[in-house]
C-alpha cells in the first residue's frame, strides 16, 4: 500500500477530525499535488459536503477528490475513471455501493494510490 493510501486510511472517519472520503484523499495527497496549507484548509472545508456522494454530480467523494487533484491531465482523469469503473462498476457513490464491489475504504485507497503514483511520475 502506498504511503498516501496509508495516511488516507489512517484518517478516514477517525477521531478527532472524522474526515470523509473526499477530504481524506485530498488531505493524504495534498503534499504530492503541491497544495499549500491555506489552500488545503480551504478545500477541506469545501469537501466536507462531498462525502457519501454529496457533490452535485453524485460522484464518489474519493473519486471526485482524486480527479480534482489531477485536473488538467485528461489521460490521468481517463485512467482514474477506468480504474473506478473496472473495480467498482460506477462513478457515483450510490452506484458503487449498490453493487458492493468496492467498499468506501477501498475507494479511498484506490484514489490515494492513483494520485500518489500520478505525481511521482512527474
Amino acid at each position: 500500500m502506498s504511503s498516501a493510501a496509508t495516511v488516507a486510511l489512517t484518517h478516514f472517519r477517525k477521531h478527532p477530525h472524522r474526515l470523509n472520503c473526499a477530504q481524506t484523499v485530498l488531505n493524504a495527497c495534498a503534499s504530492a499535488a503541491g497544495l499549500s496549507q491555506p489552500d488545503l484548509e480551504d478545500f477541506l472545508v469545501e469537501y466536507r459536503a462531498y462525502g457519501h456522494g454529496g457533490h452535485e454530480t453524485g460522484q464518489c467523494g474519493a473519486y471526485y477528490a482524486a480527479c480534482e487533484l489531477v485536473k488538467g491531465d485528461e489521460k490521468a482523469t481517463a485512467d482514474l475513471t477506468r480504474l473506478f469503473v473496472d473495480n467498482g462498476t460506477a462513478l457515483s457513490c450510490r452506484g458503487i455501493r449498490s453493487v458492493n464491489k468496492m467498499s468506501c475504504r477501498e475507494c479511498v485507497r484506490v484514489a490515494a494510490e492513483y494520485v500518489e503514483r500520478h505525481f511521482e511520475g512527474q
